[in-house]
């Protein structure tokens, strides 16, 4: 009979090889994480070219995906259809990646900016990056906002994913990280186009938009924004689409032939 470390050890594989293979129920994925150790990288597919890592912690973007996949968030799913092969996505509060990985795996020309400023997420962006093979990924460790400089972020309720340069919770620490505005950053780039950008800043939405305004306006790009602590203003030539279980809204120029993926979801037009 096996000593009990030995034991131990190989049930915790023989655990592990189960609930990291693809084809896994819901309840079998919520069993995984709470059994797994919270240090544990959970891992699921989520097409033929991703698949996605993530921590096995709450607040830090491994679970919610291990769980749902791409429909972690409505949105993911329709990314091919907003996006082309030569595409620019921006992805600000990228977290651990999931949408800069989906979005890269959409283009063979275009490029992904991510713009992660906590180190410890912009690693397993990283990480996601790296296990995929993507190369058209730009990874920045500093946020975006409406000023450029240092600025104190929020460790909101110790979560990553609530983390933010807007302070949401009364005794939330703070460290001192970069921003740049988007119009500065985007400059240092030398690219000359934007198609989307994503925004989930944990209240910072608005200033993140105003630290935008010359590339919206130049560029029209869709913008997806979370809107879980205020909407940003209306957008001047834009509509509004909310979205059926979703905390985001995306604005997509009224001219743009994308309004049509919108209307033909069935999302919501709100103004």
């Amino acid at each position: 009979m096996p000593s009990l470390p030995i034991f131990t050890k190989f049930t915790f594989i023989t655990i592990k090889a189960i609930f990291t293979a693809n084809n896994l129920s819901t309840l079998v994925r919520k069993s995984a994480i709470a059994l797994l150790p919270r240090n544990s990288i959970l891992k699921r597919r989520l097409n033929d070219r991703i698949i996605f890592r993530g921590i096995n912690k709450a607040g830090f973007g491994g679970r919610g995906v291990f769980l749902k996949g791409l429909d972690y968030e409505p949105e993911l799913a329709y990314l091919p259809k907003f996006l082309t092969p030569d595409s620019v996505f921006i992805d600000i509060g990228a977290n651990s990646g999931v949408y800069s990985v989906i979005a890269a795996s959409c283009l063979t020309t275009g490029s992904v900016l991510s713009y992660e400023p906590f180190p410890l997420m912009s690693n397993s962006l990283l990480e996601n990056v790296i296990h995929n093979k993507l190369t058209n990924v730009r990874i920045r460790t500093f946020g975006i906002s409406n000023e450029t400089g240092s600025r104190t972020f929020f460790m909101n309720l110790g979560k990553p994913n609530s983390f933010s340069f807007s302070r949401n919770v009364d005794n939330a620490g703070g460290i001192q990280l970069f921003t740049k505005t988007l119009d500065d950053a985007f400059a240092m780039e030398h690219l000359d186009r934007i198609d989307y950008i994503k925004i989930d800043a944990e209240g910072e939405e608005q200033k993140v938009m105003e630290g935008a305004a010359t590339v919206i306006k130049k560029y029209r790009p869709i913008i997806q924004t979370e809107a879980l602590f205020g909407k940003v203003e209306t957008i001047s030539g834009y509509l509004a689409f909310s979205i059926s279980d979703s905390v985001n809204i995306l604005y997509i120029p009224a001219d743009s032939p994308k309004v049509h993926v919108a209307r033909d979801a069935g999302w919501k037009e709100i103004f």
